[in-house]
């Protein structure tokens, strides 16, 4: 049975004509913004109703973030050697890897009772099963969630078998606004943007916790990219491990976020340049990276398709 979201879907692609038509008229969108930028007063009406209406249009120019033509999921050999020495190394990965334990769990364990489920179409194979394998392994005291959702169920069966082990765990989610089923959990959940959450939430996070960053991927002015980067990452104990998510490293974002739904994120560039510039951190599963290689990464992450593109990116602080 097709989904009321597929069939709205569907229905965008047969107006595709008219929609184009709405986006002519939303050119005197960027006339106003540029009469905005040019006048000598700030046309506070104008403003107002940006402000209001709760969009800006942007241009194709150099001094803003949109492209039509850029290389999607172009290789950068220079990121790949500063990051990885050009290498894709799976010691670290194979060493952690529960392949068997993950597919026992996701069939009839607690994965499946959690409600997990692939082709969410959000936190799909390969990354998966690697945040499974990092709980389970690491048997971290607390993870802390900044984003939540699909991993979240992931997160809570693997801890609710340490838990049974005998390594029991807090788990902290900050998630301000999706999936209200958060609470169901057991989860402490703190419905706040990350950049605006007490710093003492985070102090506590010692070798072996686990950060897991899944938030805007948007790089703007004092927003949660900004605060993680510039001051959380910084703050970070030695022995945290953490993990971002959408991260395409070495390669650049899919062709289709750049040129056709225009996500216009930087979150990647950020992580790249922190990576490269210091010894600050070690990266233990660059996924993207390693799933190049589609017969090792199908041996360890069962559920793989070829053709997926996972994009989280483990790293951990020196």
């Amino acid at each position: 049975m097709i989904s009321l979201k597929n069939m709205i879907k569907n229905l965008f692609v047969i107006l595709d004509p008219v929609i184009a038509l709405l986006g002519l008229i939303g050119y005197l969108g960027v006339f106003a913004r540029r009469a905005m930028a040019s006048s000598k007063k700030s046309l506070p009406f104008t403003r107002w109703v940006f402000c209001k209406l709760g969009y800006l249009p942007i241009r194709d120019h150099y001094y803003e973030p949109l492209t039509f033509d850029a290389a999607g999921s172009k290789y950068r050999g220079r990121i790949a050697q500063r990051l990885f020495n050009g290498e894709k190394d799976y010691d670290f990965f194979r060493s952690i890897a529960r392949p068997e334990e993950f597919k026992l769990n996701y069939t009839e364990g607690g994965i499946n009772e959690a409600g997990f489920k692939f082709n969410n179409g959000s936190f799909e194979s390969g990354d998966a099963e690697a945040l499974y394998y990092f709980v389970r392994s690491l048997k971290p005291n607390r993870i802390i969630e900044i984003g939540a959702g699909h991993s979240s169920l992931i997160v809570h069966a693997a801890m609710k078998l340490n838990a049974a082990e005998g390594a029991q765990g807090e788990h902290v989610i900050i998630e301000p606004y999706e999936n209200p089923w958060l609470d169901k959990l057991g989860a402490t959940v703190i419905r706040e943007r990350v950049e605006l959450v007490d710093d003492s939430v985070f102090q506590d996070l010692g070798e072996g916790d686990i950060l897991f960053i899944d938030s805007s991927h948007v790089v703007r002015a004092q927003n949660d990219c900004v605060f993680e980067y510039t001051e959380l990452l910084p703050s970070l104990g030695s022995g945290v491990v953490v993990h971002i998510h959408d991260i395409f490293s070495p390669f650049d974002y899919p062709e289709e976020w750049l040129n056709q739904t225009f996500h216009l994120w930087a979150e990647q560039y950020l992580l790249e340049a922190m990576l490269a510039n210091g010894n600050d951190w070690k990266v233990l599963a660059p996924l993207n990276w390693l799933s190049k290689d589609t017969e090792q990464f199908s041996e360890l992450c069962p559920f793989f398709e070829e053709g997926r593109m996972p994009g989280s990116m483990w790293i951990k602080k020196a």
